[in-house]
């Protein structure tokens, strides 16, 4: 194997072209840090303004029930009255994976892993794997249009 060493980040790496060891997969899934995965992935199931407000009608949500839509909690719409999480209207609703999990799946679909490398890497089946490659898929090639129009109102 034609390895070579790098300088990431002040620290020497050894590095395989076009390879990631297994050692380094297994450990990735540890290397994701729960909060900053729930974070990024709020952000991008619902970009912007649309973390503030209600799903249903489009109300501003008080600070604290935005803090918790923002946590993955049940909230409800004082305006609607809809109970609604995070997740809700999207590819990952009832969802049983960790936010790090949905992560790591998404990044190994997006890199061309098959169903039994991301099964083994989540510790699942691989019915389950293959279930969730085709719903993260689906929020990576459409999930823009669908996240963008989810928290618009309309007015007529």
């Amino acid at each position: 194997m034609n390895e070579k060493s790098e300088l990431k980040g002040g620290t020497a790496v050894e590095v395989a072209p076009n390879r990631i060891g297994p050692a380094a997969l297994a450990a990735l899934l540890g290397l994701l840090d729960p909060d900053r995965c729930r974070a990024w992935l709020f952000e991008f199931l619902h970009p912007g303004e649309a973390g503030t407000r209600c799903p249903g009608c489009g109300a501003e949500l008080s600070e604290r029930r935005a803090r918790s839509y923002a946590a993955f909690r049940k909230t409800a719409c004082l305006t609607c009255g809809l109970q609604f999480r995070a997740t809700t209207g999207t590819g990952i609703h009832h969802c049983q994976l960790s936010h790090p999990e949905i992560i790591l799946a998404a990044a190994l679909t997006e890199a061309g892993a098959d169903s039994a490398q991301i099964a083994g890497m989540l510790k699942r089946g691989l019915d389950t794997a293959r279930i969730w490659q085709g719903r993260l898929d689906g929020l990576q090639r459409g999930g823009a249009e669908k996240r963008a129009g989810e928290n618009t109102t309309e007015n007529g």
